[in-house]
Parts: structure tokens; C-alpha cells; sequence
């Protein structure tokens, strides 16, 4: 893929508002079920470490947790991943070191599902 800019990319984030299949990830205790949206942010933002940090609390931390939204914010090529309930209680908070993540911010939901299959679907917001 050609570089483009974080604005570029904001607004090619913007047009997925639902899936047609699933990228499945398998993690040891976790599946994650990524929607065309978040397989497209984590391809082309080259941000599978991500997926790595959202596996990493699944199986202990945030185990039986009914809905998840993470939150990335960069600045000076550092991040701050935080994860809350939906009612802003903070539930995870990770500081990344160093990131060449393209966008200021971004956010994405986690739940469980059964469908196509058991694990977590990881989705962009504009797709839930």
C-alpha cells in the first residue's frame, strides 16, 4: 500500500460499518475474530502488537468481560492503551515505549461471540 496520511487513513477507517467475514488470530486461551476494519487497521498500520496486547489481558484480566473498549493515543511516538467497561472505568492501562502507530487516537470495541465461532470480535467502532 502506497503511504498515505493519518487523515487518508481516518477516512478509509471510516467506510467499514460491518463485516463480510472474519480474520481469525489464535492466541493461547484466546481466538480473536478481527471484522474487515480492524484487519485493515492492523495490516496497514502495521499494528499486530496491538492484537498481541488485547490477547495478552483476555485470558486472566479481563476474562468473562462482556464488552471491552480499547483506546490507543499516541504523541511523540509513544502510546497509552487503555481498556474500560464501556462506563469509563479504566480496567487496563499500558504505556507503549515506542510506536510508529499513523493515528493520534483510535478505538476499538471487543465482545464475546459464538458466532462463526467461539472467541472475541475485535472491531472498529463505526462497525458495532
Amino acid at each position: 500500500m502506497p503511504t498515505i496520511t493519518a487523515e487518508e487513513f481516518e477516512s478509509n477507517l471510516a467506510h467499514f460499518t460491518g463485516t463480510e467475514g472474519y480474520a481469525r488470530m489464535k492466541y493461547p486461551g484466546v481466538n480473536l475474530l478481527l471484522t474487515d476494519g480492524a484487519a485493515y487497521l492492523c495490516e496497514n498500520a502495521k499494528s499486530y502488537w496491538l492484537l498481541d496486547l488485547i490477547a495478552s489481558y483476555q485470558v486472566k484480566k479481563l476474562r468473562g468481560c462482556e464488552f471491552q473498549h480499547w483506546v490507543v493515543k499516541t504523541e511523540n511516538h509513544t502510546a497509552v492503551v487503555t481498556c474500560d467497561d464501556g462506563d469509563r472505568h479504566i480496567l487496563v492501562e499500558q504505556h507503549i515505549g515506542y510506536t510508529d502507530f499513523p493515528l493520534r487516537e483510535t478505538h476499538l470495541y471487543v465482545q464475546p461471540t459464538e458466532y462463526p465461532e467461539p472467541g472475541m470480535v475485535v472491531m472498529l467502532t463505526s462497525e458495532y
